[in-house]
């Protein structure tokens, strides 16, 4: 039996998981690694550094499993049904209460044409920030993976995935694809896309749209070989209004290749943290320099939830911004610089049990309400 109608059958036995037969799921799930020889962990894969969902995770404890039926912010908050074992007072990461309050009512299949099917597999926002996943499937074709791309999946995808409002007037966004190599739930001619995206302005209570244009795949002989010569709109609807992001404001004095920076303010979402400065600096300043001093300092940026739980850099990326334009593009009259420190967390927070954050060597209460926003 090849490894692909091993996969099948470790899935077809996956769907028939219900609550109560976890235990009788794994039993059946060690006997095919038994018979077959093969270990599941090797294709496994975690979604991405900031994993948002998957099939299944092996635990020391047992077996969890998501289905393909799964409604609303199921598709996320189900990834951390593993979390819940933690005591409340040494919970870190966000729990099933929490995602189902900032879930999307937006799910299931919101594009279908003869060439392209898009599903909305998840969708969560709070504040400023949101997450979705979509599915593709390519109906005309029997598999979306290719040998002769130049991208290092070499795969079939979209040209431009970052159409639509949802991308008009962000501070940071990423998005990554997954492809049936390394997700076990996907067809050979499915893929999925997820998203992370930080915008200026509230994301929560408001509709947008996620914008696809042009179906093919990258060559060296014409760039973008195109298939399909279209767009595509998905319109999500981000309807909870559950906020779970804190602002606190300071006027700290931070050191930048030997100019006086200015901290103005800390936001913290579940998602992320974003620390703004400014500082007013000669013309020939180099900036490049301040803004990879500012990224060292992100590296060494922990966040405190009581004084024995703490995140370092091990369980988030980061990325560092500057310039002379503010962060709504106004060019400073006054040879202002302005810098910007993003983190992202590899897994979703709980914002309200952050009780400080060290950065540049000093430890900011995160309690001090003098200080909220």
């Amino acid at each position: 039996m090849n490894e692909h109608n091993i996969l099948s059958q470790i899935n077809d036995t996956l769907k028939e998981a219900t609550p109560d037969n976890l235990q009788v799921i794994k039993d059946k799930i060690q006997k095919i690694e038994e018979e077959k020889r093969i270990v599941i962990a090797k294709v496994l894969t975690k979604r991405m550094r900031f994993a948002l969902a998957c099939l299944i995770i092996i635990l020391a404890g047992g077996v969890t499993v998501f289905a393909n039926t799964m409604t609303g912010g199921d598709f996320f908050h189900m990834f951390y049904t593993k979390e819940n074992s933690q005591n409340a007072e040494d919970q870190v990461y966000m729990g099933l209460e929490e995602y189902k309050e900032i879930s999307s009512s937006t799910i299931g299949i919101v594009v279908d044409t003869n060439e392209i099917a898009i599903e909305v597999l998840g969708a969560v926002a709070t504040g400023n920030v949101a997450s979705v996943m979509l599915r593709v499937t390519a109906k005309e074709l029997d598999t979306v993976l290719l040998n002769n791309g130049v991208l290092p999946q070499g795969n079939y995808c979209f040209n431009d995935n970052t159409g639509g409002s949802l991308f008009e007037d962000y501070e940071n966004a990423s998005y990554r694809y997954y492809y049936s190599l390394e997700e076990v739930d996907l067809q050979p001619n499915q893929f999925d896309i997820l998203y992370t995206v930080a915008r200026k302005e509230t994301i929560t209570g408001n509709q947008f749209t996620i914008e696809l244009n042009k179906f093919g795949y990258f060559s060296k002989e014409k760039g973008f070989d195109v298939l399909y010569d279209n767009h595509w709109n998905v319109v999500i609807s981000f309807d909870s209004i559950a906020d779970y992001t804190k602002s606190f404001n300071y006027n700290k004095e931070v050191i930048l290749d030997n100019h006086s920076f200015t901290m103005k303010q800390i936001a913290i979402t579940p998602f992320s943290c974003s620390i703004e400065l400014e500082g007013i600096l000669p013309e020939d300043s180099d900036i490049g320099n301040i803004v990879s001093q500012l990224d060292e300092l992100n590296d060494k940026l922990t966040l405190y939830f009581n004084e024995d739980t703490i995140l370092d850099n091990n369980a988030f990326s980061h990325s560092a911004l500057g310039g002379r334009a503010d962060k709504n593009g106004v060019l400073s009259e006054e040879g202002m610089v302005y810098c910007h420190s993003y983190i992202m967390f590899d897994k979703p927070v709980l914002v309200e049990k952050i009780t400080a954050i060290v950065f540049h060597d000093e430890k900011f209460d995160m309690n001090n309400t003098d200080n909220t926003k």
